[in-house]
Parts: C-alpha cells; structure tokens; sequence
C-alpha cells in the first residue's frame, strides 16, 4: 500500500508522530511519503519522499491557531494538496493537524486517518495526569 502523511508545520511533533507511524509501515514493506508544511526535513533526512506544502504562519500559540487559516491560505492548501495526491496516488492519507486535508481527501476520495492528540477527544480524562491518584487522596 502507498501511504501519504500530511503534516502541520506549526509544530514539529505533529511531523514527528507520523515519522513514528511511517517508520512502522515502511518496516512493513509499505511505500510511505510525506508532505508538509514548514520543515519536513525529519522525514526526508530518514529517506522518505517529502513535498512541500504552504503553511499558515503561527506565531502565538496562546492565541487562535486557526486564526492563521485565511479562506486563501485555506484554498491554495487545498489546491497544493490535491496536487500531491494526484503525484503520490495514495491508498490512505494519514494526517496531524493538517487541518485543510479532511477537506482534499474528501474531494480526491482518498480514504483519510486523523491523529490527534488524546486531549482533544473524549477519551482523555485530564485528572489522570493533573492529579495522579497517589496525591488524589484516594
């Protein structure tokens, strides 16, 4: 299978957790690219294919990250994205924080896994690391 990670830019972890991911599947024998806004150097100095995509321009990550994410920003990712679809021919599309790619692989139908992190779903429970049950008096 061909696998496209698409990544944020805004932050290195987002790049670093599908690096993760992609080492594991290139360990299967799956052909596994990235593309990425900001620095993709990570994966490319692993030896995997990186494309370039346009970024927002994040500055204070106190304040509206999505902010950034002007209707142009927003269209020209888009239109990148879908680009590098059609180069890569992906099985799946495997994505952090790349807020625009629900939107290309929808287009494309090209099947598209999120990762994210576990404090952004219901699952994370932030007492189990704000306040560990040794100190929870119980």
């Amino acid at each position: 299978m061909r696998q496209l990670m698409v990544a944020s830019g805004v932050g290195k972890a987002h790049l670093a957790r599908l690096l993760l991911i992609a080492r594991a599947l290139r360990a299967q024998g799956q052909e596994v690219s990235f593309a990425a806004g900001g620095d993709g150097s990570l994966a490319a100095d692993e030896g995997f294919q990186t494309l370039a995509l346009p970024e927002a321009d994040v500055l204070d990550f106190s304040e509206n990250v999505y902010a950034a994410y002007t209707r142009e920003l927003v269209e020209r990712c888009v239109r990148e994205e879908r680009a590098v679809i059609e180069a890569t021919r992906p099985d799946v599309v495997v994505g952090d924080f790349r807020l625009t790619a629900a939107i290309t692989t929808r287009l494309e139908k090209v099947p598209y896994v999120s990762v994210v992190n576990g404090y952004m779903t219901s699952a994370f429970d932030p007492t189990d690391v704000l306040l560990p049950p040794e100190t929870a008096g119980g």
